[in-house]
């Protein structure tokens, strides 16, 4: 994204899921580096190790959610992590586990 770039994060809410919208405005991705985005030791960077997007994909799986990622090469990059809410009968079921 660079130093002056500008990134946005939202949140969005509905009966069934919760939502984390991060946006910036960087130079975005070719469809080459977004397919392999999520894969264990990708990265673009000289200093990555490219294990940050794959565990966070790992993370978000375990908890049923979805990741998510739009991008424009020159424009930007959209990630949208979801999660499905817990109607609240079963929250304490879960919890007792």
């Amino acid at each position: 994204m660079g130093s002056k770039g500008i990134l946005t994060l939202e949140t969005h809410s509905t009966q069934d899921k919760v939502e984390l919208i991060v946006r910036d405005r960087g130079i975005g991705m070719s469809e080459s580096q977004r397919e392999k985005l999520f894969s264990p030791f990708f990265t673009t960077k000289r200093e990555g190790t490219g294990l940050g997007l794959s565990l966070c994909l790992s993370i978000v799986e375990r908890h049923n959610g979805k990741i998510t990622v739009d991008s424009v090469e020159g424009e930007g990059t959209v990630f949208t992590i979801s999660f499905p809410l817990v109607k609240e009968e079963y929250s304490e079921a879960i919890l007792a586990d």
